[in-house]
């Protein structure tokens, strides 16, 4: 049999390695996602120009081998194996380097198969991500404000790279006086957006604003979900 890797590799919450029989033996995260690039002629001339490059997809291929005891065990695992893989726009998460990244978006667009005989069989699972860049799932504190006392306060962060950072804000409650129909606001003046929760606040309660995700919850309680 091939070398396996020990690693798990989860679609949507579920561990591919829970499928009767099936272990990974690589996976290919380094493709460069496809780029769409749009050309536009210049006018009374034979020339063009590039409008727009922008990344699309990104491929990404799991290789894993099923191996059980006869071709009705196999059928199944197949079965069960598509099952997992048939919800669209999921979080991939596979071993890059011994770390676990997660990939969001994530589609299965084919499942190859060679080499069928008996209870064996090898696949190449294929997967198309539609946000081109993988993330970390270990979450990294970049700041920690602590004793807020007044009203409004300006704290600048700088994220390196090019990619678009999507952080996780939480902001605990200390302690309120007169609580009731308040509002607790963050913006983002380079951006000019700003995520308002009016609510009446008590102590100790837990405000967090998922960019990631797109959802806001007040002490894991949904708020607000689905914004641009």
């Amino acid at each position: 049999f091939p070398v396996t890797i020990p690693h798990p590799v989860y679609f949507n919450g579920t561990n591919l390695l829970s499928v009767n029989g099936l272990r990974i033996v690589g996976t290919d995260p380094y493709r460069f996602p496809k780029r769409e690039v749009n050309n536009q002629s210049l006018a009374y001339v034979d020339r063009s120009t590039t409008t727009s490059a922008f990344y699309g997809g990104k491929p990404l291929h799991v290789m894993a081998v099923i191996a059980v005891n006869g071709r009705e065990l196999l059928d199944r695992s197949i079965g069960e194996l598509r099952r997992i893989l048939e919800p669209k726009n999921k979080i991939l998460q596979l071993p890059i380097d011994g770390v676990q990244r997660k990939y969001n978006n994530v589609t299965l667009t084919n499942i190859l198969f060679t080499g069928v005989g008996g209870g064996y069989a090898e696949l190449d699972i294929e997967f198309l991500c539609a946000d081109p860049f993988s993330y970390n799932t270990i979450t990294t504190e970049v700041l920690n404000v602590i004793n807020l006392t007044s009203g409004n306060k300006s704290y600048p962060v700088t994220f390196e790279g090019t990619a678009k950072q999507l952080p996780t804000i939480t902001y605990t409650v200390d302690s309120f006086t007169n609580g009731d129909n308040r509002t607790i606001s963050f913006s983002s003046p380079l951006q000019d957006k700003t995520i308002t929760v009016e609510r009446t606040w008590t102590a100790a309660e837990v405000l967090v604003i998922d960019n990631d995700n797109k959802t806001v919850e007040v002490d894991g309680e949904g708020c607000y979900r689905d914004w641009e």
